[in-house]
């Protein structure tokens, strides 16, 4: 273990009124010992804290409401190199879809947060992204995101690709002999 990117949560719950809540942090000292044989204390976050786990921004209490902020800076990062590299259009969808996307989709099943959370998140880097992709800017939201095949222009839906990744990992363990199913 590495102390300094090791974190701890308390967990526990009270009942207020026949509705249950996570109870107030009490601190408490977490030590490890190191393979030097020191010891080296471990902080203890807050339920409500959300730390950076296996690349997804996540706290015991839920929401994502980092993780999906942090989605956000990173799809508007890409468009801005993407306006400043100033590559052909078929070019910038390769990229869409072989270097953003895979990045963006990484943990979108796991994440707690409201599909309605999602839905609007994109919104302004979409429209920042279309002249780059070579579509004009004046169409229709509802032609973003429509598959080619229907006549749209294809731009990947978020609470769409969270709602598949959530229904792949259910299919994934739904049934089997894991703890997870």
């Amino acid at each position: 273990l590495k102390p300094e990117k090791c974190f701890w949560h308390m967990i526990d719950y009270v009942c207020e009124e026949g509705e249950w809540k996570y109870a107030e942090m009490v601190p408490r000292e977490m030590v490890i010992t190191n393979p030097d044989s020191t010891k080296s204390p471990i902080k203890q976050e807050k339920v409500t804290e959300s730390k950076k786990t296996l690349g997804i921004h996540d706290s015991p209490a839920g929401g994502n409401t980092v993780h999906l902020s942090y989605i956000k800076t990173k799809v508007s990062t890409w468009v801005s190199r993407m306006l400043n590299g100033h590559l052909p259009n078929h070019m910038a969808w390769i990229g869409y879809k072989h270097q953003l996307w895979p990045g963006v989709r990484y943990g979108l099943g796991m994440m707690t947060n409201d599909l309605e959370a999602a839905d609007s998140l994109l919104h302004d880097e979409d429209y920042r992204m279309l002249n780059v992709l070579g579509v004009a800017r004046n169409v229709t939201k509802g032609l973003r995101h429509l598959h080619t095949t229907f006549g749209g222009f294809g731009l990947f839906n978020l609470p769409v690709e969270q709602l598949i990744s959530r229904v792949n990992m259910l299919m994934q363990h739904y049934h089997t002999s894991s703890n997870l199913s």
